[in-house]
Parts: structure tokens; C-alpha cells; sequence
């Protein structure tokens, strides 16, 4: 799984940026938390943008769907060999190809449903879990490192949870 520009690119920035106004004897290696945040919040997106309530009145219902975006819960289902390919995915894809317009309310609806009956929106969710505990794994080495506790990062993180 990659991490996108727009979200581990910029963990990674921020990292770079404390490493090199940091005293010379900081020498922490902070790539791999900063990739594994960078794909949580990916897929913590992915996810909201499809399920969250919250979301959808932010930024619209289902707005990943119109950008024609293959997002981590799509491209789960459209990868799962042992369930037929579900039509309203492959109506979705035909159109995103096609160049067509938005989604009606009610397409998006099945979208939605074909990726509960597929398992992706469980799938993203325990795949949601597992980087969690890697980065909570993460913290942890770090702070063993550094022989400090880092509450403030702890309390970052676990605000991003789902």
C-alpha cells in the first residue's frame, strides 16, 4: 500500500523539518511513523468519505464517488476474487471511464451497499486497526529511544482514530 503526496508526504515533511532544527545528537529515525500515520489518515479518509455522516455534510455525501477516485474500500472490492464482481461497481467504474457526470444519490447508495456485501468496509476497518497498532508499536519504540514518554504525539494519534 503507498502513501499518498497529500498525506504521508507531508507527515514526512513535517518530521525532515523537526529533524534538521533538531540539537545534532537527535538522530531518531521517524520514516516509518510518519508512513504509517501517512496511510492511516489515507484510509481513515477513504473510509469517512463512504460511511461518515459527519463527513458527508462537511464535504457532500459520497464526494470520493463523483471525483471518480479509487479509493482503499473500492479498490478492495473490485480486488476480491472469490465474490463476482458486483454490478453496481462495475457501473461505477464504466462511468469514471466514460468521463460521465456525478452520481445520483441513489447510485451512490448502491455503490455503497455492493461494498458492505463485498466485506470492504470490514476490510478497511480491520486494516484501520492493524496500522493503528503498528503505530501505537511505533510510539512506543520511540519513546524507548529517547527514554521519554510522549504523551502529546499519544494523544495526536489517538484523536485519528476511528
Amino acid at each position: 500500500m503507498l502513501t499518498s503526496p497529500e498525506t504521508g508526504g507531508l507527515f514526512q515533511l513535517v518530521a525532515r523539518l523537526m529533524q534538521v532544527n533538531a540539537p545534532k545528537a537527535w538522530s531518531f529515525e521517524l520514516d516509518n511513523l510518519t508512513v504509517l500515520i501517512g496511510r492511516y489518515f489515507q484510509v481513515r479518509d477513504d473510509y469517512s468519505n463512504l460511511s461518515s455522516p459527519d463527513y458527508a455534510v462537511q464535504k457532500g455525501f459520497c464526494e470520493d464517488l463523483d471525483e471518480g477516485k479509487f479509493s482503499f474500500p473500492i479498490v478492495h472490492a473490485l480486488n476480491i476474487h472469490d465474490v463476482p464482481i458486483i454490478p453496481e461497481l462495475v457501473s461505477f467504474v464504466e462511468k469514471k471511464i466514460a468521463g460521465c457526470g456525478h452520481l445520483s444519490k441513489e447510485q451512490k447508495v448502491l455503490v455503497l451497499e455492493a461494498l458492505d456485501k463485498s466485506g470492504s468496509f470490514e476490510y478497511t476497518r480491520n486494516t484501520m486497526k492493524r496500522l493503528f497498532v503498528h503505530i501505537e508499536e511505533e510510539i512506543e519504540r520511540l519513546e524507548e529511544e529517547t527514554g521519554l514518554k510522549n504523551y502529546i504525539l499519544r494523544l495526536l494519534v489517538k484523536r485519528l482514530q476511528v
